[in-house]
């Protein structure tokens, strides 16, 4: 008999937030999510640069190098915010109209089965390609760059023990997340 666990939360917006935080936490994702968040960094990066190309002549180094580090960070800052907005807003989108945010996650020795919101989804084991445990909630990363994220506390040891097993067994990373 196929042993099979399953998890039922309600998908609030402080879960979202943190969920988006947890998903942004590594460098290479973050950058991977703006990358896919749209032209707006881009074109302020090559703003930034024609306006220091320009204004070259006319300025010293120092003050280059400090325009370019005050423009770089705004530019930074903005597209942090950007990608964060990004990443939450397609979090949330199944809800928006009034459905219902219960999910429900179901891990099973073939997979893990998603449903939430009329949407259904199943990922083999061996598509996971990490599962990062954070403070509160564990994030199971996907080699298709999606994630599923499931708040610890509704995660018994059995649970966890099965996930990580299941995870190490095809080939994912198993690691504490940032902070923990």
């Amino acid at each position: 008999m196929q042993r099979a666990y399953t998890v039922e939360y309600e998908m609030t917006d402080e879960l979202a937030d943190s969920i988006v935080r947890a998903v942004l936490s590594r460098w290479k994702h973050f950058l991977g999510l703006l990358v896919l968040s749209g032209r707006g960094p881009l074109v302020l990066a090559l703003f930034l640069l024609l306006v220091v190309v320009l204004l070259r002549p006319q300025l010293s180094a120092g003050e280059a190098a400090a325009m370019m580090v005050l423009l770089g960070g705004a530019a930074a800052l903005i597209a942090r915010q950007n990608v964060y907005r990004a990443a939450r807003w397609s979090l949330l989108l199944p809800y928006f109209g009034g459905a219902p945010r219960t999910m429900q996650i179901t891990f099973a020795e073939d997979g893990i089965v998603l449903e939430t919101a009329g949407l259904n989804g199943k990922q083999a084991w061996r598509e996971v390609a990490a599962v990062e445990v954070h403070p509160d909630l564990w994030l199971v990363r996907l080699r298709s760059h999606g994630h599923i994220a499931v708040p610890a506390a509704e995660l018994s040891p059995e649970l966890q023990d099965f996930v990580r097993r299941r995870a190490l067994e095809s080939g994912a990373e198993v690691d504490q997340g940032p902070g923990t």
